[in-house]
């Protein structure tokens, strides 16, 4: 899985706890429970900074629970000249 080459993120709240569901510009898929990846700091750490840098830089695809949820911010649109 491409962290930083993501094309899509999106994050549910099924009963059983927090998941990301994760997609990577190769087409590799990966569902995670959430809870998993926040007991290892550096892995969630790694993966966060690698959404941020795919949803900002990268455009990946999200839904709003990623943004709420996970405090992860909006890109914002290229300025006009």
């Amino acid at each position: 899985m491409k962290i930083y080459e993501l094309v899509e993120v999106t994050y549910r709240m099924p009963i059983g706890g927090a998941r990301l569901r994760l997609r990577d510009n190769d087409g590799r898929r990966l569902t995670v429970k959430v809870k998993a990846l926040r007991s290892d700091r550096v892995i969630w750490d790694s993966l966060y900074n690698g959404i941020l840098h795919s949803v900002i830089a990268g455009g990946a695809r999200t839904n709003s629970k990623l943004h709420l949820d996970m405090h992860v911010p909006h890109p914002r649109p290229d300025a006009e000249d």
